[in-house]
């Protein structure tokens, strides 16, 4: 005992507790504290002055104090870490510095486990020894790494999903591209023309499927355009379909003549998603009804209570559950970040916040109202455009731009090369085919002017798209370069000019978008010189 601590005074040894940012205590070897500070009478809810004799289990309302069993009295305390460092302490006086530790408490009447970092030390009070404990609470800070760990774990996935998008993207392509062009070359009253039409309409559901998941892992700045949320709704419940339970029924409810709003749609796509995937995941256990109603209302001025909405007309999104309900006092902080209803390991309470976010940013507003036990709802309301033309354009166009040009195309995949070969051929340019971006390079070099346009896939082993079309116009730059690709981290990058990049296709690629995307950077470069 001769290396330990001496205290003699109890006045200066109380506000050197008390100047503790963390829970301090003095403990003797019956596990009862004789002194605490000020921050661990307040965590403990109890006036330090009323602690000193009360046995730890009784001050931190362990949840075997309900049967007064505490501190040794109960098998369960033989597995308490507080209890256990405190009487390892005493009898090895070797401290116990930082060990992690979870405890069970009784907090506002609800069981809580709380994680703390714990530290023991054995010292002498006036010749009689204690064991000085300290308690530091780290549950958020675990809960934060947990949540990082999570998001840096989404982030892969997202990135993986790119990857894997770009290989489906290529598959899809000649079931869309190949199909089509038979679509036009079969009579429309033939058993095959019918058969092929069900293949190219799977195709293109598959290729929507594919957009779909990319618009929530790919990272892009906002841009907005006009968006209908009808087209956004029914998007989102025809991917999730097949996630919600069959034992959830969903009800929609669009009026036809709602005006779009101007948003960016990826971003819609994250407010539709969250709500309609609350609202099942409350359903999950007992199943129900998901309501989701969409209609246009004019909002004067002061109108909604508790609202930032100023006046105007608005297009409101309502999606509203027979689930559980929210409890009132959660009501307030429901778009707080990090704040979440569910189980840690089924929430990250983010979902909400970003929904109030993106909502707040395109000046509108996001409501919740509660009925605990019989319903939710969440309403959103985004500012409807002031004008808006819309443009009908028909599904399938016969009479397509064409042409003559010579069109150097590179893409490493020869499927996809001879598909968009023939593509091009059928709309009548000549093309030089090549599978490697490094002889494209030496084709291009021996005489660039021998082509009119390159057309060149993104991601390609040796050299990419982008690199490939950088050396070309170092070449010559008024070559006009094309991007085809199904996926990459790059494309906000040329879309936004940093490139000399005249045109972008998403694979799977139609016919009548290469047409148009074709003749369209032709014809503003001047035309081909054939």
């Amino acid at each position: 005992m001769s290396d330990c601590a001496e205290f003699h005074d109890m006045t200066q040894l109380k506000a050197i507790f008390d100047s503790m940012p963390h829970i301090v205590a003095l403990v003797n070897d019956q596990v009862g504290i004789d002194m605490i500070n000020e921050k661990g009478a307040a965590f403990t809810g109890k006036r330090n002055d009323t602690v000193s004799g009360q046995l730890c289990g009784d001050v931190f309302q362990c949840l075997n104090a309900l049967d007064g069993q505490v501190c040794g009295l109960q098998p369960d305390c033989g597995l308490c870490p507080l209890r256990t460092k405190i009487m390892a302490t005493f009898q090895t006086a070797i401290p116990r510095r930082e060990e992690e530790g979870k405890i069970t408490l009784l907090r506002s009447g609800s069981r809580t486990t709380l994680d703390f970092l714990i530290s023991t030390t054995l010292v002498n009070v006036n010749k009689t020894p204690r064991v000085l404990l300290n308690m530091v609470d780290i549950t958020e800070n675990k809960l934060l790494k947990t949540r990082l760990h999570h998001a840096q774990k989404m982030e892969a996935i997202g990135s993986l999903t790119g990857g894997i998008a770009h290989d489906f993207n290529n598959i899809l392509f000649p079931v869309v591209g190949i199909t089509e062009m038979l679509l036009d070359d079969l009579p429309c009253d033939s058993p095959e023309h019918e058969s092929i039409q069900q293949i190219h309409h799977a195709g293109k559901k598959g290729t929507e499927l594919v957009k779909q998941i990319l618009s929530f892992s790919r990272r892009h700045e906002t841009k907005t355009i006009p968006v209908f949320l009808q087209k956004v709704v029914k998007e989102i419940i025809h991917m999730c379909r097949s996630t919600i339970p069959s034992h959830i029924a969903i009800n929609l409810d669009m009026a036809p003549e709602c005006r779009p709003v101007l948003a960016d749609p990826v971003q819609l796509h994250q407010v539709a998603m969250n709500l309609i995937t609350n609202a099942w995941q409350s359903l999950y256990s007992t199943g129900g009804t998901i309501d989701i109603k969409i209609t246009e209302i004019s909002v004067p001025n002061n109108a909604l209570p508790h609202s930032r909405l100023s006046s105007g007309t608005y297009s409101m999104l309502s999606v509203v559950d027979d689930g559980p309900g929210i409890p009132e006092d959660f009501i307030p902080r429901i778009f707080d970040m990090f704040f979440t209803t569910k189980k840690p390991d089924k929430g990250t309470g983010l979902g909400l916040a970003v929904v109030a976010d993106i909502v707040h940013g395109y000046n509108g507003d996001i409501t919740v109202s509660s009925i605990p036990g019989r319903k939710t709802t969440f309403t959103v309301y985004l500012p409807v455009m002031k004008t808006h033309t819309a443009q009908k354009q028909s599904l399938r166009q016969k009479e397509l731009p064409t042409g003559t040009e010579t069109i150097l195309l590179i893409d490493d995949e020869a499927s996809i090369a001879e598909l968009e070969t023939k593509m091009l051929e059928r709309l009548g340019y000549q093309v030089n085919r090549q599978i490697s971006s490094l002889s494209a390079l030496a084709l291009f070099k021996a005489n660039p002017h021998a082509f009119d346009l390159v057309m060149t896939d993104l991601s390609m082993p040796d050299m990419d798209g982008d690199t490939l079309a950088r050396k070309m116009l170092a070449i010559r730059p008024d070559i006009p370069v094309i991007i085809c690709t199904g996926f990459s981290e790059k494309i906000h990058e040329i879309t936004a000019g940093s490139t000399e990049i005249k045109g972008l296709l998403m694979k799977p690629v139609v016919l009548l978008e290469m047409a148009q995307m074709v003749r369209r950077v032709l014809d503003d470069n001047g035309g081909g010189s054939s």
